[in-house]
């Protein structure tokens, strides 16, 4: 990926990158490059990739947001740990606690946990958060709560289907005994990262139950 603006925001998904996309056109903020890492599981190797281009050394501020699911801390350890990482190919400013900027190295770095820092939730729960005062919420509330369960459950067939394959074929000796040793840590490398977006999805649907 191209890097055109001297600061980044990597986000996880799409409707991530649409909510910025709209909020930084209402902002009157046009030096912003949003970056979909296309899934929680993808922030550890989006993440390096990004910041090891030729492009990076012009960046000024990163940002990172994604939700907190089920727990905010956690979801800024995990964050931070691939920040850390990333760190030992090229010198990154580490912020302590989600509310610090962090500066170093003429980068300024931050860390945003959806939808409030502290709280359990995501996007969604931000959004829902500026309208709770609305008489119409109450009937909002329930549409997207449906609409979002609904959309959840059939991801949640679909991981689980890519979860059993992929552990039927590593539970299969003649493959095993057969596949190159790149082909199987190919396959588990592919079981983990199901796995990692099935139990985000399963953390969602609990929240929206």
């Amino acid at each position: 990926m191209e890097i055109n603006k001297p600061n980044l925001l990597f986000v996880e998904g799409q409707d991530e990158c649409h909510f910025f996309k709209y909020l930084h056109e209402h902002l009157k903020l046009s030096e912003i490059q949003v970056i979909n890492c296309e899934g929680i599981s993808n922030f550890k190797t989006k993440i390096p990739l990004i910041v090891q281009s030729d492009g990076f050394k012009d960046v000024k501020a990163v940002g990172f947001i994604r939700d907190a699911d089920s727990n905010a801390e956690d979801a800024f350890k995990s964050l931070i740990k691939i920040i850390e990482e990333t760190s030992k190919i090229r010198s990154l400013p580490v912020p302590k606690n989600p509310s610090e900027i962090k500066s170093g190295k003429g980068l300024k770095l931050g860390v945003f946990i959806m939808p409030n820092n502290s709280d359990s939730g995501m996007l969604e729960s931000l959004c829902l958060e500026t309208i709770k005062n609305e008489p119409t919420y109450i009937c909002v509330d329930k549409f997207i709560n449906c609409f979002t369960l609904l959309f959840t459950e059939e991801e949640k067939k679909k991981l689980e289907g890519e979860v059993t394959r992929i552990e039927k074929k590593l539970s299969n000796a003649g493959f095993v005994s057969k596949a190159p040793e790149a082909v199987i840590a190919g396959e588990k490398e592919k079981l983990v990262k199901y796995q990692e977006m099935l139990d985000a999805v399963l953390v969602r649907i609990d929240t929206l139950k």
